[in-house]
């Protein structure tokens, strides 16, 4: 893999694409929507690729490559809740809990499918998974 991209970067670039917008995603991921313009910007510019492109209404679409990262089927469904507790006068206590992929659903890779027939035993068994398994994160902060 190469040192500029990051897994953060796919992240960002497919709740984009989800999301069919910057504001829409940088509100899901946490995150500021200058911030997660300029990360996708780079990533494209490092990458030589254009996933999306903007509407004159804001709005973007994927490109016939975006179409292709984000794949079809795609079904993906995060969750996160947090809560913030007074400590003191200026400081504060954050606690977050976040889940992805909250269905656990699976979506196998058809390039990992066995399509020979050299081995019975082994014709139509996938190898690979597209999605990632049920994932649980629970952060704590404090702000003072």
């Amino acid at each position: 893999m190469y040192d500029w991209a990051e897994f953060r970067h796919f992240r960002y670039l497919l709740k984009i694409l989800e999301k069919g917008g910057f504001r829409a995603a940088a509100e899901e991921l946490y995150t500021s929507q200058p911030n997660l313009t300029v990360q996708a910007r780079q990533f494209q510019d490092h990458a030589t690729i254009r996933l999306f492109r903007r509407l004159k209404n804001g709005q973007i679409r994927p490109t016939e490559t975006g179409i292709a990262l984000r794949g079809d089927g795609f079904f993906d469904w995060d969750e996160g809740v947090n809560k913030t507790f007074a400590i003191t006068e200026r400081a504060r206590l954050i606690v977050r809990w976040d889940m992805f992929n909250i269905t656990n659903s699976v979506r196998f890779d058809p390039q990992s499918i066995s399509s020979t027939l050299d081995n019975p035993q082994s014709f139509g068994q996938a190898t690979a998974l597209l999605t990632n398994y049920r994932l649980a994160q629970f952060a704590g902060r404090i702000e003072f």
